[in-house]
């Protein structure tokens, strides 16, 4: 039979709460590292792209390819979350199975007491990489942006927590999460056309937190964007049209700027998602071994 737990819910998760707020304030060379790295790598992109072109031929292919990058990063920079709970695997099992605490309160306190930080890294890197590149200049697409980057931050550190859950090694969880990813990045609309990947691959783009969150990011920046063109030959001191983003989204890159929200909820949900079925890994595949 189980130990009986003599503490409540609250004390449990307070308890692993304050161990795993501990265990990071031991380590503050790391936080440090990953501040200049989030710090070194915003103002290597935001010189490369500083202050990106509003022409059309330059522009377009600039303003895509830096938000994918953007995406990117966030994606992969919380691989090191594959660590959170296979390092403590063996004392989870042992202190569960000696009734210290569930697995839920277990799992709370840990991932609440570890999520300040990706998401202080994302702040740092964003806020600094946004403006140097000379992205949409106002507060309401600067707002969306940080929530978006969040959101995409959130999605990966979820989905590395899922696969750190069930993986047996921190070496099988390394191959498996940047496959994943990768595969991810695949039917984002921006390697590929979303209308032109191949029919035995379409599925991809349904599952793809990527696909969600590099297309919100694009309407966000592209939506009312009025790009220039240059001057015909014919007139040459004459402006050229100006070309809208909203068509440019839907035209160049089979985007809805409509589906802002709704790839914005999906993107969130997935996140969710891949945290409730870490917690289920960690329930039900995580057992004492005699």
């Amino acid at each position: 039979p189980m130990p009986r737990r003599s503490t409540g819910r609250f004390m449990q998760f307070w308890v692993v709460a304050s161990r795993a707020m501990k265990n990071n304030l031991r380590n503050p060379l790391k936080t440090l590292v990953m501040i200049s790295i989030s710090v070194f790598f915003a103002l290597l992109i935001g010189s490369i792209y500083y202050q990106v072109s509003n022409n059309v031929n330059p522009g377009i292919q600039n303003r895509a390819g830096v938000l994918f990058f953007l995406a990117m990063n966030g994606a992969f920079s919380n691989l090191g979350s594959l660590e959170l709970f296979l390092e403590g695997r063996n004392i989870f099992v042992r202190e569960r199975a000696a009734g210290m605490y569930k697995a839920s309160s277990y799992f709370v306190g840990t991932v609440l007491m570890d999520l300040p930080l990706p998401l202080l890294y994302c702040s740092i890197f964003t806020g600094i990489a946004y403006w140097m590149i000379g992205l949409q200049a106002n507060w309401h697409c600067f707002f969306w942006y940080i929530v978006i980057s969040y959101v995409i931050n959130m999605c990966s550190y979820s989905l590395c927590l899922f696969v750190s859950c069930f993986a047996p090694s921190f070496a099988i969880a390394n191959l498996i999460a940047p496959l994943v990813i990768v595969m991810f990045l695949l039917p984002s609309g921006f390697l590929v056309n979303i209308a032109d990947l191949p029919v035995y691959w379409r599925w991809l783009k349904y599952v793809s937190f990527f696909r969600y969150g590099f297309e919100a990011l694009m309407i966000n920046e592209f939506s009312g964007l009025e790009l220039t063109t240059n001057p015909s030959k014919f007139a040459p001191h004459r402006p050229g049209k100006p070309v809208m983003g909203d068509d440019i989204l839907e035209e160049r890159f089979n985007f809805d700027p409509s589906g802002f929200y709704a790839d914005l909820g999906i993107c969130a949900g997935q996140a969710m998602l891949y945290l409730f079925f870490a917690f289920l890994c960690l329930t039900f595949l995580q057992k004492e071994t005699r």
